[in-house]
Protein backbone atom coordinates (compact mmCIF):
# COMPACT_ATOMS: atom_id res chain seq x y z
CA UNK A 1 0.00 0.00 0.00
CA UNK A 2 0.90 3.41 -0.69
CA UNK A 3 0.70 6.98 0.41
CA UNK A 4 -1.89 8.50 -2.17
CA UNK A 5 -3.03 11.79 -0.71
CA UNK A 6 -4.29 13.63 2.28
CA UNK A 7 -8.02 13.80 2.53
CA UNK A 8 -10.51 16.20 5.05
CA UNK A 9 -13.79 15.57 6.79
CA UNK A 10 -15.24 17.15 8.68
CA UNK A 11 -16.02 14.48 12.00
CA UNK A 12 -12.54 12.94 11.78
CA UNK A 13 -10.50 15.98 10.77
CA UNK A 14 -6.94 15.60 8.95
CA UNK A 15 -7.05 11.71 7.14
CA UNK A 16 -4.75 9.59 5.27
CA UNK A 17 -5.39 7.76 2.10
CA UNK A 18 -3.51 4.96 1.40
CA UNK A 19 -4.19 3.00 -1.66
CA UNK A 20 -2.56 -0.14 -4.21
CA UNK A 21 -1.95 0.22 -7.37
CA UNK A 22 -4.82 -0.52 -9.60
CA UNK A 23 -2.53 -3.38 -11.65
CA UNK A 24 -1.58 -5.22 -8.37
CA UNK A 25 -5.06 -5.59 -7.50
CA UNK A 26 -6.49 -6.47 -11.09
CA UNK A 27 -4.14 -9.22 -11.14
CA UNK A 28 -4.75 -10.97 -7.68
CA UNK A 29 -6.79 -13.89 -7.85
CA UNK A 30 -8.06 -12.61 -4.47
CA UNK A 31 -9.76 -9.45 -5.27
CA UNK A 32 -12.93 -11.25 -5.74
CA UNK A 33 -13.31 -11.51 -2.17
CA UNK A 34 -11.48 -8.76 -0.99
CA UNK A 35 -12.75 -5.89 -2.79
CA UNK A 36 -15.33 -7.02 -5.06
CA UNK A 37 -17.12 -3.63 -5.95
CA UNK A 38 -14.04 -1.30 -6.06
CA UNK A 39 -11.06 -1.47 -8.86
CA UNK A 40 -8.66 -1.12 -5.94
CA UNK A 41 -7.88 -2.03 -2.02
CA UNK A 42 -7.92 1.52 0.27
CA UNK A 43 -7.37 1.95 3.62
CA UNK A 44 -8.09 5.23 5.45
CA UNK A 45 -6.30 6.00 8.71
CA UNK A 46 -5.70 9.75 10.66
CA UNK A 47 -2.87 11.45 9.92
CA UNK A 48 -2.27 11.35 13.73
CA UNK A 49 -2.14 8.00 13.91
CA UNK A 50 1.42 7.74 14.85
CA UNK A 51 0.91 9.67 18.30
CA UNK A 52 -2.70 7.90 19.06
CA UNK A 53 -0.42 4.34 18.99
CA UNK A 54 2.62 6.23 21.00
CA UNK A 55 -0.16 7.16 23.80
CA UNK A 56 -1.67 4.05 23.65
CA UNK A 57 1.69 2.15 24.24
CA UNK A 58 2.55 4.72 26.79
CA UNK A 59 -1.20 3.87 28.68
CA UNK A 60 -0.65 0.46 28.64
CA UNK A 61 3.03 0.29 30.14
CA UNK A 62 3.54 0.46 33.92
CA UNK A 63 4.03 3.30 34.34
CA UNK A 64 0.55 4.38 32.72
CA UNK A 65 -1.36 2.36 34.55
CA UNK A 66 0.36 3.73 37.71
CA UNK A 67 -0.34 7.32 36.15
CA UNK A 68 -4.83 6.27 34.97
CA UNK A 69 -4.83 5.35 39.29
CA UNK A 70 -3.51 8.22 40.42
CA UNK A 71 -5.62 9.96 37.82
CA UNK A 72 -8.87 8.31 39.03
CA UNK A 73 -8.85 9.20 42.47
CA UNK A 74 -7.67 12.77 41.99
CA UNK A 75 -8.48 14.88 39.31
CA UNK A 76 -11.54 12.72 37.62
CA UNK A 77 -13.95 12.69 40.62
CA UNK A 78 -13.23 17.01 40.53
CA UNK A 79 -13.66 17.02 37.17
CA UNK A 80 -16.95 14.82 36.94
CA UNK A 81 -18.65 16.66 39.93
CA UNK A 82 -18.07 20.19 38.27
CA UNK A 83 -19.55 18.97 35.07
CA UNK A 84 -22.38 16.99 36.83
CA UNK A 85 -23.44 19.41 39.84
CA UNK A 86 -21.74 22.96 38.87
CA UNK A 87 -22.77 23.20 35.32
CA UNK A 88 -19.68 22.92 33.56
CA UNK A 89 -20.35 21.13 30.30
CA UNK A 90 -19.82 24.03 28.10
CA UNK A 91 -17.73 26.94 29.05
CA UNK A 92 -19.18 30.16 27.57
CA UNK A 93 -16.08 32.73 27.17
CA UNK A 94 -14.11 33.24 24.22
CA UNK A 95 -10.28 32.64 24.86
CA UNK A 96 -8.05 30.68 26.74
CA UNK A 97 -7.78 33.22 29.45
CA UNK A 98 -11.46 33.73 29.90
CA UNK A 99 -11.76 29.52 29.97
CA UNK A 100 -9.03 29.39 32.66
CA UNK A 101 -10.96 32.19 34.51
CA UNK A 102 -13.96 30.17 34.66
CA UNK A 103 -11.82 27.02 35.52
CA UNK A 104 -10.23 29.12 38.75
CA UNK A 105 -13.44 30.12 39.93
CA UNK A 106 -14.69 26.34 39.42
CA UNK A 107 -12.14 25.27 41.56
CA UNK A 108 -12.37 27.64 44.24
CA UNK A 109 -15.72 27.03 44.75
CA UNK A 110 -15.03 23.29 44.77
CA UNK A 111 -12.44 23.51 47.38
CA UNK A 112 -14.72 26.02 49.65
CA UNK A 113 -17.59 23.49 48.84
CA UNK A 114 -15.49 20.87 50.38
CA UNK A 115 -13.58 23.13 53.24
CA UNK A 116 -17.44 23.74 54.41
CA UNK A 117 -17.91 19.99 54.99
CA UNK A 118 -14.68 19.51 56.80
CA UNK A 119 -14.85 22.42 59.49
CA UNK A 120 -16.62 21.99 63.20
CA UNK A 121 -19.09 23.76 63.83
CA UNK A 122 -19.51 25.14 67.21
CA UNK A 123 -22.27 25.85 68.83
CA UNK A 124 -23.31 29.31 70.82
CA UNK A 125 -25.69 27.25 73.84
CA UNK A 126 -25.30 24.25 75.06
CA UNK A 127 -28.39 22.34 75.72
CA UNK A 128 -29.61 20.67 79.15
CA UNK A 129 -31.09 17.04 78.69
CA UNK A 130 -34.06 17.02 80.76
CA UNK A 131 -35.30 14.13 82.79
CA UNK A 132 -38.65 13.06 81.54
CA UNK A 133 -40.57 11.31 84.49
CA UNK A 134 -42.81 8.91 82.96
CA UNK A 135 -45.77 8.23 84.86
CA UNK A 136 -47.61 4.76 85.27
CA UNK A 137 -50.41 6.06 82.88
CA UNK A 138 -48.75 7.21 80.17
CA UNK A 139 -46.56 3.88 80.27
CA UNK A 140 -49.67 2.10 80.08
CA UNK A 141 -51.30 4.89 77.36
CA UNK A 142 -47.94 3.74 75.09
CA UNK A 143 -48.50 -0.26 75.78
CA UNK A 144 -52.37 -0.22 74.61
CA UNK A 145 -50.91 2.05 71.27
CA UNK A 146 -48.28 -0.15 70.28
CA UNK A 147 -50.15 -3.10 71.08
CA UNK A 148 -52.94 -1.19 68.35
CA UNK A 149 -50.14 -1.09 65.29
CA UNK A 150 -48.49 -4.08 66.26
CA UNK A 151 -51.43 -6.01 65.78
Amino acid sequence: MLFKTFATHAETGLLKVYRADYQDCKQCPLKPTCVPKSQCRQFIRTAYDPFYRRALERQQGRRGKRMKKLRQRTVEPVLGSLVEYNGLCKINVRGKAGAHKVMLMAAIAFNLKKYMKFTTKSTLSQAIALRVEWSSASQGLFLDLATLFLN
